[in-house]
């Protein structure tokens, strides 16, 4: 996951802190998830996921296909 969470954060020009403020987590706690040091938990993924515009399985690295997050029913 971790590869595909800095690479959405350069893309999306934010700085670690930056993104940690939008989601409401430390800029600490994004740098583990981004060193893989620790994992987002399922609601921050999503949230993560709707700060990019990505899928949780792209930032996951479950695919390559970079496509918004959808809605589930």
């Amino acid at each position: 996951m971790r590869n595909n969470l800095v690479s959405e954060r350069k893309r999306a020009g934010l700085s670690r802190k930056e993104v940690g403020e939008k989601i409401h987590r430390s800029e600490d706690v994004i740098g583990k998830w981004e060193r893989g040091q620790s994992s987002p938990l399922l609601p921050d993924a999503i949230a993560l996921a709707r700060l990019y515009g990505c899928s949780i399985d792209y930032l996951a690295g479950l695919t390559d296909e970079r496509r918004p997050m959808t809605a589930v029913c």
